[in-house]
């Protein structure tokens, strides 16, 4: 951190981010997905659900591609329940993800929601 400095690091955490918000917005009309958050967050954390799958179904298939995210409530239950939801698939970016991890996750999504949706 101190070598990079933390501006470059959120510098480089926002590009990551805003990256992110495109790749996973274009799998919005074909896979369902649907984006939650803000546009300019304090946080590099992009949440997400897909119609029809569940986000501990969709945490397991993305981790059979070798994704990592989280699925569950975040601790955030009285939002959730707000929006009319249970649970979120989580992705938390951080300085040394890359723009093609961002890539490979929206590649694997896609891979993983057409897999459950067939069964």
């Amino acid at each position: 951190i101190q070598d990079c400095g933390r501006a470059t690091i959120a510098e480089h955490e926002a590009f990551l981010y805003a990256h992110g918000v495109r790749v996973l917005s274009a799998l919005s009309a074909d896979y369902g997905l649907r984006l939650l958050g803000s546009p300019a967050p304090a946080v590099p954390i992009l949440s997400f659900t897909v119609d029809g799958v569940s986000p501990a179904e969709l945490a397991s298939a993305l981790d059979l591609e070798g994704i990592a995210v989280q699925a569950g409530h975040h601790c955030a239950e009285p939002l959730l329940a707000h929006l009319g939801l249970t649970a979120t698939v989580r992705v938390s970016l951080a300085c040394y993800n890359t723009i093609a991890e961002l890539d490979t996750l929206a590649t694997a999504i896609k891979h993983s929601v057409r897999r459950l949706a067939s069964r």
